[in-house]
């Protein structure tokens, strides 16, 4: 972008080059700035829910040789990510592939009762995800207004 005066007695007149460069580039930003706010508010929202399945998780009163004590509880995590194809939010919460035997717990198996961790804090946990991802969002788009 550049900009050229052209002084004429009585009138100042400047030209600016390079505006439709300028306005490619803000749509460009726009819609990464507006991924950035989703997979914030969403990262902030699956935060709920991961603090509320570790604090449900089951946890062994020690380690055995098959199991860690309380591995399945440090491994529950969560990822958000935003589809570049059709704009969509994909948050994943849950249990990592080291604690494989989640699904165990949480539904039982003919030998071992259920414990479930996953389900209860989804369901109980629902609105206040909701309220945050929408709070986080609108400041981060108040934000971005600034």
């Amino acid at each position: 972008m550049d900009f050229s005066n052209v002084a004429i007695p009585g009138l100042s007149q400047t030209t600016v080059n390079g505006l439709s460069e300028l306005d490619a580039k803000l749509k460009e930003l726009a819609p990464a700035l507006a991924r950035r706010a989703f997979r914030e508010a969403g990262r902030a929202a699956a935060d709920i829910w991961v603090q509320a399945m570790k604090e449900l998780a089951p946890v062994l009163s020690q380690s055995t040789k098959e199991r860690e004590a309380g591995l399945l509880r440090d491994s529950i995590g969560a990822s958000v990510t935003i589809s570049k194809v059709n704009e969509a939010m994909i948050v994943h919460v849950g249990p990592g592939k080291q604690a494989f035997y989640a699904g165990f717990d949480e539904f039982g198996t003919r030998r071992m009762g259920a414990h479930p961790f996953m389900r209860p804090a989804f369901q109980n946990h629902q609105d206040d995800v909701l309220n945050v991802f929408v709070d986080e969002l609108w400041q981060a788009l108040g934000e971005l207004a600034e």
